[in-house]
């Protein structure tokens, strides 16, 4: 999950964010993905297997309405360390600033 920011500091809405897990494409999202977050707010979930937690890897990056690419692929990983959360969830924040 993340915000896309405007060149202004404020959330930007109407943003294509889009996510792969393993080079395998996941979706696009535009911001905001929930109406009840901010205009520049994205989320993908990745499932939980057996409630246990998932060791993953993802790339997100924002694309233009053909996939192309407007920023660079963003890597992170989770583990399958349980972070302490009787649900084993663990949350990845990369939010986006234009800069031009």
């Amino acid at each position: 999950e993340g915000t896309v920011w405007d060149l202004t500091s404020f959330p930007k809405a109407g943003v294509r964010v889009r996510c792969w897990t393993y080079g395998q494409l996941l979706g696009d999202k535009i911001t905001p993905s929930d109406p009840a977050k901010s205009d520049g707010y994205y989320e993908f979930i990745l499932h939980e297997q057996s409630g246990v937690p998932r060791e993953v890897v993802v790339e997100v990056a924002i694309v233009d309405d053909s996939g192309n690419l407007l920023s660079p692929r963003i890597m992170a990983q989770t583990t399958a360390t349980d972070c302490g959360n009787p649900n084993g969830r663990q949350r990845v924040i990369l939010d986006f600033v234009q800069l031009y």
